[in-house]
């Protein structure tokens, strides 16, 4: 056999709420001479008590009911009203089960509590974040409400939040381009501005050429390092009238297997489309 789930027990009964209950209509309700000042004297009409009973019951019995569901724990009618009191402020502090699409104020910008967040502020929060911030896209067009980092200009009217990061109405250029951490007086990239370019650069190489002079024919010396050496010796032996030289044309190119070379200097990179959100 399974396990057998026992249903927290509430004491408290809507009265008189079936189809052909004795109650008066609401209309006549609503009307009644007594409604305010309750029955004084004489007698009331069966009608008109069950109607004022159910009022209250039908209240009581869902509140208990909620009670129930909500804590597991019975709900009596002992007149310990202060157990009552307790279970029914743990009901309503413990995380409901909505269902449908259920809907909530929202809460002012920059709110910081423990209201609930809806959705609509949830989106304006992060689109307010993102203002000013470059994002890698990987698509040609930017979506709506974005812009491009291609250096365009923008309203700053239109786009007060975007003015507040760029105060000049200008987006930087990034098409092309690498961003680099600002030094902000770390000293390894000095004298550079927040948003300034940098153009490209290599660092600098050097090499040296080794060798000794002889005075034989086919004495060979070479370059290390991105140096080399072309050398020709005379073809005719002194002896023999010819000169006692030999000639060498020193080359640079760095170019050689295992190194990639192009027209610039860059790490290995993948292409996207800068844009920052307009707001």
């Amino acid at each position: 056999m399974g396990e057998i789930t026992l249903m927290a027990e509430n004491n408290f009964k809507p009265f008189a709420t079936s189809a052909g209950a004795n109650v008066i209509s609401q209309a006549d309700w609503e009307v009644l001479a007594t409604l305010d000042t309750g029955f004084q004297g004489g007698k009331a009409s069966s009608s008109q008590m069950n109607k004022a009973i159910r009022q209250s019951s039908v209240i009581s019995s869902v509140i208990a009911q909620l009670i129930a569901n909500r804590t597991g724990s019975d709900v009596l009618d002992n007149g310990d009203t202060a157990t009552i009191l307790t279970n029914l402020l743990a009901a309503l502090f413990n995380s409901p089960a909505l269902t449908g699409t259920p809907t909530a104020p929202t809460p002012a910008p920059a709110t910081n509590s423990t209201q609930i967040a809806t959705t609509a502020f949830v989106w304006s929060e992060l689109n307010s974040s993102l203002v000013g911030i470059p994002l890698p896209w990987p698509q040609a067009t930017a979506p709506t409400g974005w812009l491009k980092c291609n250096g365009q200009t923008f309203n700053t009217a239109l786009y007060p939040m975007l003015a507040m990061t760029y105060p000049s109405g200008t987006l930087p250029d990034l098409r092309g381009e690498f961003i680099r951490g600002w030094d902000d007086g770390r000293a390894v990239d000095n004298g550079r501005t927040l948003l300034s370019q940098q153009s490209h650069a290599m660092q600098q190489m050097t090499g040296s050429v080794p060798g000794v002079h002889a005075q034989t024919i086919g004495a060979q010396f070479g370059g290390l390092g991105v140096l080399g050496m072309n050398h020709v010796d005379s073809t005719i032996p002194p002896a023999e009238g010819g000169a006692d030289y030999g000639g060498f044309v020193m080359t640079f190119d760095n170019n050689i297997p295992g190194i990639n070379t192009s027209t610039e200097n860059r790490p290995r990179n993948v292409a996207f489309n800068y844009i920052v959100r307009a707001a």
